[in-house]
């Protein structure tokens, strides 16, 4: 009898949402391309049985250098699905970085609006390698976002970062390892420095014009700059030109990209020396440097190539 009246209770309990009798169960999980290009959406998609309430997945690939790395992402659920006890579910995905060695792990559950959990299903997504971007003779100013993120290798092993704080009507606010800096969207000059606290300092080294968008190929343009060497202000001469484009091979992929050739004359002591910068559109900003071998610029730069980016 007391077993009986048990039973009923569960049972009671069962209807009114006490007691979650099952939890959701999902199969057949499909990917809709295998392998995958990078940067192209493709879908993901599951059968399901239950009450379907939050969807799951863990994203797990390995560095060049082998670190395992993991990230777990939540998504809702239509609310045309959640109103099913059974049926198919899909989402979008994309792999926004092929920087790392070409597969991906995705593991896939779903839970109910109590928190149970479903089985765990999980599959190899096998990454294809890019084609480079075809780029035309003219090229406009890339479009920012904040989030963006880029990291670099110098020659010797010291590594620092480029972030995309701000975006205004008219300037991109971007974070270096060493500080704040505003860019002009339509050209990205350089237009200022700007301290703790907000103060703002007008920009006056010689990469202020680096870029100076549009650029083609065969554009020349050049800039003075002054920088304080020994107490004396010394005046720069900064002439560039877009000699063509190649495709280059970094630790982040391969990519075509208009080559910047900048050589720079100090009009103190009138010696020069050159930079070689490979600007990619598709990356939103210069993969890879090279200096001059000459006392001109030792020690103070070292040949430099990215080795990850993040774009939102």
């Amino acid at each position: 009898m007391k077993r009986i009246i048990f039973i009923g209770l569960i049972l009671v309990l069962i209807s009114f949402g006490y007691v979650q009798a099952d939890s959701p169960k999902i199969s057949n999980l499909q990917f809709s391309a295998n392998p995958v290009t990078v940067g192209e959406v493709f879908t993901i998609s599951i059968e399901f049985e239950g009450d379907v309430d939050g969807l799951l997945i863990e994203n797990i690939w390995e560095t060049k250098d082998g670190k395992i790395k993991q990230e777990l992402k939540e998504f809702a659920i239509p609310s045309d699905v959640k109103e099913k006890q059974k049926g198919v579910l899909t989402r979008q995905w994309k792999v926004a970085s092929g920087a790392h060695k070409p597969y991906r792990i995705l593991k896939i559950w779903v839970k109910d609006s109590n928190g149970n959990q479903s089985n765990i299903l999980s599959g190899e997504l096998k990454l294809a390698k890019t084609a480079p971007m075809v780029l035309g003779e003219k090229c406009e100013a890339p479009v920012w976002n904040v989030g963006d993120e880029w990291t670099y290798k110098e020659a010797g092993g010291g590594t620092w970062g480029v972030e995309v704080k701000d975006v205004t009507e008219d300037l991109y606010i971007v974070k270096y390892s060493k500080g704040l800096y505003a860019y002009d969207k339509k050209t990205l000059n350089v237009k200022y420095s700007i301290e703790d606290g907000g103060r703002r300092i007008k920009f006056t080294e010689a990469r202020r014009k680096l870029f100076d968008f549009p650029i083609l190929i065969g554009k020349n343009w050049r800039d003075r700059s002054t920088l304080p060497i020994g107490g004396i202000e010394v005046d720069f001469l900064n002439e560039f030109k877009i000699e063509g484009v190649d495709e280059v091979a970094t630790s982040a992929g391969t990519f075509n990209a208009y080559r910047i050739f900048w050589k720079q004359t100090n009009m103190y002591v009138f010696g020069s020396g050159w930079v070689r910068f490979w600007y990619s559109p598709e990356v939103k900003i210069w993969i890879k440097r090279e200096f001059e071998k000459s006392s001109f610029w030792a020690p103070i730069y070292k040949d430099t190539e990215l080795i990850s980016f993040k774009l939102k």
